[in-house]
């Protein structure tokens, strides 16, 4: 049996693994931030960046204080792409990406790489918008 000291120290050592472990993590998904968009514009309606600011990645997130909600883009294995908002439809609240799905922390609604809701309480699937590719740059429709 450990003592109170050997506790508190057992304690602190998870503590730090735990936080460097979440650093890691973060450090992971740090390359798929706004900030690494080219040419980003983002208006009333719409979002456009050059499509080069996806290089090898496979999904960007955007979050701008013009925005209401954060917005993930989905770049699929034929070249397309697709956008939805990062808005769980059971009770409007954020969903946080997984690395191979969307989980909404609130309720535990759980929705597919496709947005499809995989666990309830969430019926619908996650909002999509519309996305054009026009010449360089890829157009997300927020209407």
């Amino acid at each position: 049996m450990s003592n109170r000291r050997e506790f508190i120290k057992q304690g602190a050592q998870a503590s730090l693994g735990s936080c460097l472990a979440l650093s890691v993590f973060s450090s992971v998904f740090e390359s798929c931030k706004t900030a690494a968009l080219t040419g980003l514009t983002i208006e009333e309606n719409e979002i456009s960046f050059h499509l080069s600011s996806f290089g090898s990645k496979k999904i960007i997130f955007i979050s701008d204080e013009r925005l209401k909600d954060e917005v993930v883009i989905v770049k699929k294995k034929d070249g397309t792409y697709y956008a939805m908002k990062m808005q769980c439809t059971h009770q409007m609240n954020p969903v946080r990406y997984t690395g191979d799905s969307f989980f909404c922390p609130t309720h535990g609604s759980t929705f597919d790489m496709e947005g499809k809701p995989t666990t309830a309480p969430a019926m619908r699937p996650l909002q999509r918008f519309t996305t054009i590719e026009s010449g360089t740059r890829l157009i997300v429709k927020l209407t």
